[in-house]
């Protein structure tokens, strides 16, 4: 997947403009039409999603962990 197109891959850190690894150029909607493809020629029976990171929950709780309300200390 295209980091530009799909932020929450491991290693796309938000503000980051150079990555640590290999990466794709696919865009979620190539991926849904190449799904749909498939999907209408065989039977789909599993799907994984590798890699999901959540950045943006990651930073929220990063940047609250130090209020009471969040870590009940």
């Amino acid at each position: 997947m295209s980091p530009d197109d799909f932020r929450l891959q491991y290693f796309s850190e938000p503000h980051a403009t150079e990555y640590p690894s290999a990466h794709g150029k696919m865009t979620l909607k190539q991926a849904a039409e190449y799904l749909k493809a498939i999907q209408e020629a065989s039977e789909i029976v599993g799907l994984t999603i590798a890699e999901f990171l959540p950045w943006d929950i990651i930073n929220l709780q990063r940047t609250f962990s130090t209020l009471k309300i969040v870590n009940n200390k």
